[in-house]
């Protein structure tokens, strides 16, 4: 099995490529186009007033591109859990619940670059570990999903790194089982080029490296009372003050998310939400509010991420 396989096999060293590294990422900032709506407040809002997901519609006109992304996250919801029993691997362990959905979003985010989740199969298979902050894996995994890449598209890359072909063929034919269902095919050749790096987070080929992405702030428009440009489908990002910052660190975690609808009450705008690695490491729906402690910061615009 392809599992048992990796777990054996995921000592393995191996070198990565290149990087234009940024720890934590440098928020752009744009200029505030004019918005066509009530005021927007720049100030914290109280998110047990706002309504339960169900009954905010969802923003009509949404591209299918979107309408995938927001379709391959839900289905996640509830799929992983790391003090519960997963997959029995025989002789070997049985893994935390999810384990199988950990390894995907890893495979189908980083890549061609194996070797950047490789070495953590063994704790991103065993119950009550954590492997890698992998929120921004999941949300880019959806994004990637949704444009009908998987990972059988680099199970070329995934032989090489182990040093063995015949694994690109167990992959390619284990994954076939997790084709998403519901895709905008035409995205497939642009954002199969994205890929997760750690410590850059989403890059794009730029030469003989890579270069990260970088979310834009929304403080600008908030500051002047307007709505920032976020979609149903972009991905959203906040910077959380540690309490107990481990050494070297710069004091924060740095969490994405994906932005399942938008909902205005009052003069607050409320972001609901589907979030990876969130709250003990699971897929859940949550709720966020500009200035909020669990607030946004930046957001990602899907349409624009894969130029």
């Amino acid at each position: 099995m392809l599992a048992s396989t990796l777990l054996a096999l995921a000592v393995l060293p191996a070198p990565s490529l290149p990087v234009t590294a940024v720890d934590r990422p440098v928020i752009h900032r744009k200029v505030a186009a004019p918005v066509a709506s009530a005021t927007v407040a720049d100030s914290a809002c109280d998110l047990s007033k706002a309504p339960h997901h169900s009954k905010v519609p969802q923003k009509a006109g949404l591209s299918k591109f979107r309408k995938a992304i927001l379709r391959e996250a839900e289905g996640e919801l509830g799929l992983v859990s790391p003090s519960q029993d997963g997959l029995t691997i025989p002789m070997v362990m049985t893994t935390k619940k999810g384990a199988d959905r950990l390894l995907e979003y890893s495979m189908v985010s980083y890549g061609t670059n194996v070797d950047g989740w490789l070495g953590s199969v063994g704790p991103m298979f065993a119950k009550n570990q954590k492997h890698i902050t992998w929120c921004g894996i999941f949300a880019l995994w959806a994004i990637k999903s949704a444009a009908s890449v998987t990972a059988k598209d680099y199970a070329s890359s995934m032989g090489k790194a182990l040093n063995n072909p015949l694994v690109a063929v167990v992959a390619g034919a284990f994954y076939d089982f997790y084709a998403p269902a519901y895709t905008d095919d035409s995205k497939w050749s642009s954002y199969r080029k994205l890929e997760w790096r750690n410590g850059a987070g989403i890059t794009v080929p730029s030469g003989n490296t890579r270069k990260s992405k970088l979310p834009v702030g929304v403080s600008t428009w908030f500051s002047k009372h307007q709505a920032p440009p976020i979609e149903p489908g972009d991905i959203g990002y906040v910077d959380i003050p540690l309490a107990s910052p481990p050494p070297n660190s710069d004091g924060f975690s740095h969490h994405h998310f994906l932005v399942e609808k938008i909902h205005q009450m009052g003069s607050h705008i409320v972001y609901y939400t589907i979030e990876g690695n969130f709250h003990n490491q699971q897929v859940m729906r949550w709720k966020r509010c500009y200035k909020n402690n669990e607030g946004i910061h930046a957001f990602y615009d899907v349409d624009a991420l894969a130029n």
